[in-house]
């Protein structure tokens, strides 16, 4: 069984620096008769497929409305393009501890059954150099809201480079936006963005995060911030809107 690494920042960064993933542009076909839809992320070799997230959403034209795309534990999920949802409420749900150990997705670790931790989407370069500004777009009137659990969203690039601001762009109105167990790691301000136009006070946010890292000199992190590994015990964000 190949041993995968869960990785932290500057591991990850030498690792990506080094190998590019698979060239395959593959997605899972998502079945049109139950909402929950695990999405695959590495070829049979072990690679990372590249916008294999993104493709499986943009693709999946005829999702139920109850649509929940399953992220596996301890997956790298890289795009080079970002994920939107235009009209329909998009569910970006990671596997907890637990159903990875269950599916069998406890391989990393000296001894190679240790939790690999929670699936991270990450953006790469292309191949001309350029990085997508956008990780993530919302769009909808009722209809554009957006949910992540139990992920952890990589706020730099492959390279290392941190400089795109609020990866996260929401433009919907009347939606509600859930974050939660959430890492938003490496950003060099915020992850969120929204359109002031666009949203109203009708629109809700219920947030579970951690910040995670060390904040960059000259910037301002909110008090969460912590060096380190993430652990359950870390001091979580929890607030209302």
């Amino acid at each position: 069984m190949q041993t995968r690494y869960y990785l932290t920042g500057v591991l990850l960064v030498g690792l990506l620096a080094v190998a590019r993933p698979a060239a395959a542009q593959d997605y899972t076909v998502c079945p049109t008769d139950q909402d929950e839809c695990v999405v695959e992320w590495a070829d049979e070799n072990g690679l990372p497929l590249m916008n294999a997230l993104t493709n499986t959403v943009a693709n999946d034209t005829e999702r139920p409305a109850g649509r929940i795309y399953k992220l596996k534990r301890g997956g790298f999920y890289w795009i080079t393009e970002h994920i939107s949802n235009n009209e329909f409420d998009l569910r970006l749900i990671g596997q907890t501890a637990e159903e990875g150990a269950a599916t069998g997705e406890n391989v990393c670790g000296e001894s190679g059954t240790e939790d690999c931790g929670p699936a991270i989407i990450q953006r790469f370069r292309r191949e001309d150099g350029t990085v997508d500004g956008l990780m993530i777009e919302s769009s909808g009137d009722g209809n554009g809201g957006l949910e992540l659990r139990n992920l952890w969203l990589m706020g730099q690039d492959d390279s290392g480079v941190t400089a795109n601001y609020e990866p996260i762009l929401i433009n919907s109105k009347n939606s509600k936006f859930i974050f939660d167990h959430v890492v938003f790691d490496r950003n060099d301000w915020h992850h969120l963005a929204s359109r002031p136009k666009a949203t109203t006070s009708s629109s809700r946010t219920v947030c579970s995060a951690t910040w995670w890292g060390r904040p960059r000199s000259g910037k301002a992190a909110p008090s969460a911030w912590r060096p380190g590994p993430i652990r359950s015990s870390l001091k979580t964000i929890r607030s209302s809107i």
